[in-house]
């Protein structure tokens, strides 16, 4: 199992960590992350998404496909083919009635990986979704998961979106052509120590990475800045 310490306090400015996350090789972890937050999808598929995460955010209930479709939008014969890509990607959850209960990283599903916001729980596919919506809805609350190599809980504060208390995280590598959901995402945890989270890695012959909340916190907001966001908004 190859990882790689990126654990040091790591500057928003920092270009030379920028060039090194640029020049990590093929099929690496910080390869992966890359990948994610340059990932694009067709414009109705991208409206899609972040209004199907607004609405679970917002009502913590599933979303049937009509109100789906008049928050993205578009018209409710067209959502089909909006979520295809998505759905081909592993990136939504829809369950036994058609409505959506899960999409951008948020799950109604309860799962190792919670926050909660404003007294409100909500839950995540992996950790690194939680640091991600965290920062950017900017938001102050508090995550709660597992360690699953030492069973540790997990507790992290956050205030205005940026984490008052660290833990670690292991990014797999694989993430391209993965389905995320049920291939990468149950692999991305968080950890209690850099030592655990190699050797639970290890148990699981898995490569990747090893990074701290804080030093993939930017990262995880540009990738979830367009989901949060609704489209064509400013902020």
């Amino acid at each position: 199992m190859k990882t790689a310490d990126t654990t040091g306090s790591a500057d928003c400015c920092d270009t030379s960590a920028r060039n090194d996350r640029a020049a990590a090789a093929p099929g690496s972890a910080q390869n992966a992350v890359a990948q994610i937050s340059t990932e694009e999808f067709p414009a109705d598929a991208a409206a899609v998404r972040s209004a199907g995460f607004r609405l679970l955010f917002a009502t913590g209930e599933p979303v049937p496909p009509a109100a789906l479709a008049a928050e993205a939008g578009i018209a409710e014969t067209d959502l089909d083919a909006a979520l295809l890509s998505v759905r081909d990607r592993g990136r939504i959850e829809i369950d036994e009635q058609g409505c959506l209960v899960g999409i951008g990283g948020l799950t109604l599903i309860p799962g190792r990986h919670r926050f909660v916001v404003n007294g409100v729980s909500h839950w995540t596919w992996c950790a690194l979704d939680v640091v991600g919506i965290l920062g950017a809805l900017g938001a102050s609350g508090s995550v709660h998961s597992t360690d699953p190599y030492s069973g540790t809980p997990i507790n992290i504060e956050y205030v205005d979106g940026q984490p008052s208390t660290d833990a670690h995280l292991f990014i797999p590598a694989g993430f391209q052509d993965a389905n995320v959901r049920r291939d990468w995402c149950p692999n991305v945890n968080f950890f209690s120590s850099h030592q655990g989270a190699e050797s639970w890695a290890a148990s699981q012959g898995l490569d990747g990475d090893v990074v701290a909340v804080s030093n993939i916190l930017d990262d995880a907001v540009v990738m979830w800045n367009p989901v949060v966001t609704p489209q064509g908004s400013d902020q």
